[in-house]
């Protein structure tokens, strides 16, 4: 699917993300979320989240300096993804750990700029259903990418790897 085409069965670049899959990242990082930078009010995953208005890409993102921020975000399908993650990546300065559920684009510059880069991807097995879609799951394969401080990253050479699951 060439970049900058949306979901074939939605007419927005705009999906939410399924319950299964926040509740298994709210589990992972022990509560919520602080921000969501890529949200609207319908599908926000976190208390405090910005909206296309707000421009969550002009925004500083370590809404709760000093501490560390936890961030979710779903960005916007399209040719804009690569600023997204290069966001996240540079947030890290900030104290900012940030889980992306990203499409699996190995064939772009920014998966290999910066998704490289993270501290873990996380590849979903099967695809991914975006809730409110009626048409089923999207049509390729989807990974959570995590980015973290240096201080607190896994692994310090190579990403860490491996597969994401939903609970039976």
């Amino acid at each position: 699917m060439a970049e900058g085409i949306s979901l074939k069965t939605l007419d927005s670049k705009e999906h939410a993300t399924p319950e299964w899959i926040i509740r298994k990242l709210r589990n992972d990082i022990g509560g919520d979320f602080d921000l969501d930078p890529a949200a609207t009010p319908g599908n926000a995953k976190a208390p405090l989240y910005y909206t296309e208005e707000d421009n969550g890409l002009v925004k500083h993102w370590d809404i709760c300096n000093p501490s560390t921020t936890f961030v979710f975000c779903n960005p916007p399908y399209g040719r804009e993804v690569g600023k997204w993650v290069r966001k996240a990546f540079r947030e890290t300065d900030r104290e900012v750990i940030s889980y992306l559920l990203l499409k699996v684009s190995s064939d772009t510059d920014w998966w290999h700029d910066y998704v490289l880069r993270a501290d873990e991807i996380r590849f979903i097995h099967h695809r991914v259903k975006y809730e409110g879609v009626s048409e089923g799951p999207a049509p390729f394969p989807s990974c959570i990418v995590v980015f973290r401080p240096e201080k607190l990253m896994i692994s310090r050479e190579d990403p860490r790897i491996s597969s994401f699951r939903r609970d039976r």
